[in-house]
């Protein structure tokens, strides 16, 4: 979607801005044709239907924002855990220095390197890094291969066996964070139907310039809810997510490189 390309506030203000004038050109045409035709018995009972679509519309969305937004964090804490994951591995073969921990220890910086710099930015139809996920299945033969002379070492290796399979499945579960499926297309006509079936009620009522202000608050709320929807479920191509912890543990193990270097 165009939408997920733009900047936070300019998609915020184009969703607001949909929102509100589809609402203000329905209510105008339609209050033009309802000019004086409104018995109160209508409006008394438009009022009730309005309240009880209106509830059942916002427990459809909240059910569904809620879902999407534990998802999210949820993504957040395994972007934390899989980044942490290797720096807990790095430090752990940086205690040996030997020419075996050597090579595992340059493959996993070469690891977050490809992260940050090739699979965050690839494109949303290619594939994600072939090469970056190459990296972890030649990681495993490294330790198996690793011969160890004491026996800390030996609970190293295993340990670090561990926590390569901990990684890896920590990047599967990205990887179908990346390309999880869309939210369902009966949602969103749920969605859109459930607004226009709550605004109809209230063409019942004279429309004033307060009251158009009002209805406009409303349509303002379903308009930046939608698009809050729409970000939280592509977190990826949204900008949601970043990095980060990446980059904070790629830093920190490169500077731990440049201290060791200069000794």
């Amino acid at each position: 979607m165009f939408i997920l390309k733009l900047p936070f506030g300019m998609g915020f203000f184009i969703a607001v801005l949909t929102a509100v004038a589809f609402t203000s050109i329905l209510f105008l045409i339609v209050h033009g044709f309802l000019r004086d035709k409104r018995p109160t018995i209508t409006r008394t009972f438009a009022q009730q239907m309005a309240l009880r679509i209106g509830t059942l519309h916002a427990l459809i969305i909240g059910l569904v924002f809620g879902v999407i937004a534990s998802e999210y964090m949820d993504l957040e804490k395994s972007l934390d855990m899989e980044a942490a994951t290797i720096g807990s591995l790095y430090t752990a073969l940086n205690t040996i220095q030997t020419e075996d921990t050597a090579k595992i220890r340059n493959q996993l910086t070469h690891y977050l390197k490809d992260i940050i710099e090739t699979e965050w930015k690839h494109k949303p139809k290619r594939p994600l890094g072939k090469a970056t996920g190459r990296i972890i299945f030649e990681i495993l033969p490294n330790i198996q291969n690793w011969q160890t002379s004491q026996l800390h070492e030996e609970k190293i290796k295993n340990y670090a066996m561990d926590m390569v399979l901990k990684t890896n499945e920590l990047r599967i579960r990205r990887l179908y964070a990346w390309y999880r499926e869309e939210i369902p297309v009966i949602f969103w006509v749920i969605a859109v139907a459930g607004f226009i079936l709550t605004l109809v009620p209230y063409l019942t009522v004279d429309l004033t310039k307060f009251r158009f202000f009002l209805i406009n608050c409303y349509a303002c709320m379903i308009g930046i809810t939608f698009y809050g929807i729409i970000l939280l479920n592509n977190p990826f191509m949204s900008g949601l997510v970043a990095p980060t912890p990446y980059e904070m543990i790629y830093k920190e193990m490169k500077a731990g490189d440049l201290v060791e270097g200069a000794r």
